[in-house]
């Protein structure tokens, strides 16, 4: 019962809440469903496809509720939601708190786990909007000006398959 209740209080106080990247594109990304506390999906713009749907996983630790393990699939989808290709990344998390322009603000960074041979990852950064969305955001912290294009994850109870 005090776990669940560091990760309610974890997720209200974050207003929402690692990553290694494969150079190529899996047939099948491993399924992150169940594998974590905290789920957060979403479809985000890109430049060559219809959409990138991200299903993040995020498991605190036992003993922090502002850090932990993360699963992170983005599903490249063309015209009418159809997969193109998936790439998994894991790695470690850590919810932060203050930005350049707003002190009290919260956010999550994903930092990717690098294994020998690999490229490393990009860090990804994700502004934590309310307890139950997560805006992707770049290393500066800010949001897209005006772009009109929605960067924006929402918590949900399960990840789709």
């Amino acid at each position: 019962m005090k776990k669940i209740m560091l990760y309610a209080l974890a997720a209200l106080s974050l207003a929402a809440c690692g990553t290694k990247k494969s150079d190529s594109a899996v047939v099948d990304a491993p399924d992150v469903v169940d594998e974590g506390d905290v789920y957060y999906e979403g479809i985000l713009p890109a430049a060559d496809v219809d959409g990138i749907r991200y299903s993040l996983a995020l498991d605190f630790d036992d003993d922090s509720p502002e850090q932990g393990d993360y699963k992170l699939t983005e599903t490249y989808l063309e015209d009418g939601g159809s997969p193109v290709s998936s790439f998994f990344s894991e790695g470690d998390f850590e919810i932060k708190t203050g930005t350049p322009t707003d002190s009290a603000a919260r956010y999550l960074v994903l930092v990717p786990e690098i294994e020998a041979g690999q490229t490393p990852g990009e860090t990804l950064y994700f502004l934590a909007e309310s307890d139950s969305t997560l805006t992707l955001v770049g290393a500066d912290l800010a949001k897209p000006e005006s772009s009109g294009l929605n960067y924006t994850i929402k918590r949900v109870n399960r990840l789709t398959r």
